[in-house]
């Protein structure tokens, strides 16, 4: 199962893609406990790219192997930074990538034929992902 979504360039979307990302892996009968980490990711990332960007992304997921994998597609060729590990905790924002690293089995950034990039994250169905 693939889907994909374009998404407007209004942070107030972000509800619209957990909803539909919600309904999507329902269908997919993927377990709550995952459900909760993918829509906590694709909300960071999302979120990523209205505040950092000036594109609307497009977000793909797609369920099968015994995985889920999660895209978020835009127009700007940067790559993102993660948070340093040492860097002040009091500080508002930038903790996005910290959690998607933290929850997800495998991510990545890839710059796009296009000139853009996607950040993307994988996570196992039967939950026996990283330690």
């Amino acid at each position: 199962m693939q889907e994909t979504i374009r998404v407007d360039r209004d942070l107030s979307e972000i509800r619209h893609v957990r909803a539909w990302m919600a309904g999507v892996l329902e269908r997919a009968e993927v377990a709550d406990g995952l459900v909760d980490d993918v829509l906590l990711m694709v909300s960071e990332l999302v979120t990523n790219v209205l505040r950092h960007t000036e594109s609307a992304p497009e977000v793909q997921v797609e369920v099968a192997a015994g995985r889920i994998r999660v895209e978020v597609a835009d127009d700007d060729p940067t790559l993102p930074v993660e948070r340093p590990a040492d860097a002040e905790p009091d500080l508002p924002g930038g903790w996005g990538l910290p959690v998607v690293h933290l929850l997800a089995d495998e991510w990545g950034a890839d710059p796009s034929p296009s000139g853009g990039k996607t950040v993307w994250f994988t996570m196992r169905l039967d939950g026996r992902g990283r330690a």
